[in-house]
């Protein structure tokens, strides 16, 4: 007897998913961002693509902020603090994300940083 096993999503992964749905709406051409991947905790690494640099300080932290409030639409609303965020680039440097203790608090590295 063959038994097939059903592949079972968790609560994290139909967030994820919920999130690249939403996160269409400000990036519906794939400009900025290049992948979505869930990491521990109830936190999603994004990699940003070239583009990234493009943006103005400013205009980065509206972005990340943005996309910080979509995955804790997606993941957690009640609790919008447990939604972190971690940003990096096309070859894994780190260029911020969500603060530990309070995921809503984004912290970016600056452009003359690059």
């Amino acid at each position: 007897m063959v038994t097939i096993q059903a592949k079972t999503t968790t609560h994290t992964d139909r967030a994820l998913q919920k999130f690249k749905l939403a996160m269409t709406a400000i990036n519906f051409d794939r400009t900025l961002i290049a992948d979505v991947q869930c990491i521990a905790g109830g936190a999603i690494q994004i990699v940003v693509n070239h583009d990234w640099y493009q943006q103005t300080n400013t205009a980065r932290l509206k972005t990340a902020q943005t996309l910080q409030n979509l995955w804790a639409i997606s993941y957690n609303p009640k609790e919008p603090a447990k939604a972190r965020i971690r940003l990096i680039n096309q070859n894994g440097v780190p260029l911020g994300g969500s603060n530990l203790d309070d995921g809503s608090f984004i912290n970016l590295v600056q452009a003359s940083a690059f």
